[in-house]
């Protein structure tokens, strides 16, 4: 286990990852430092507690929203799969979704690691 130094809102704090993590946690909490100085400056400073927990919410949502895409283009993929059985095997609409979707899962992944 190791324990490594981040910065939020200009504030240092110590947070504990597995060996080999580190540079990955690193990136994620510059993402959330991102996120937390936007609202900074779009609120002024409320408080590292506030900043922090509106952060959460809005990263939140967009995992919550890309969920919802996946979920609806795992649909209309399978909808897809079914007329390409019943019709024409090369299908380009199906790749295109499929692509799609593994973008939208790689963001999902990520954001869901924060």
């Amino acid at each position: 286990m190791s324990q490594i130094k981040v910065t939020i809102n200009n504030r240092p704090y110590k947070v504990a990852c597995d060996d080999g993590q580190e540079e990955h946690l690193h990136k994620l909490a510059g993402f959330l430092n991102g996120r937390v100085n936007e609202l900074s400056s779009a609120l002024g400073q409320i408080g590292d507690a506030n900043l922090l927990l509106m952060a959460g919410l809005l990263l939140y949502d967009e995992i919550s929203d890309a969920n919802a895409e996946v979920a609806q283009l795992k649909e209309k993929l399978a909808i897809s799969e079914n007329a390409k059985i019943q019709t024409n095997p090369m299908d380009s609409d199906t790749d295109l979704i499929v692509a799609a979707a593994d973008r939208i899962n790689a963001m999902t992944d990520k954001l869901e690691g924060v």
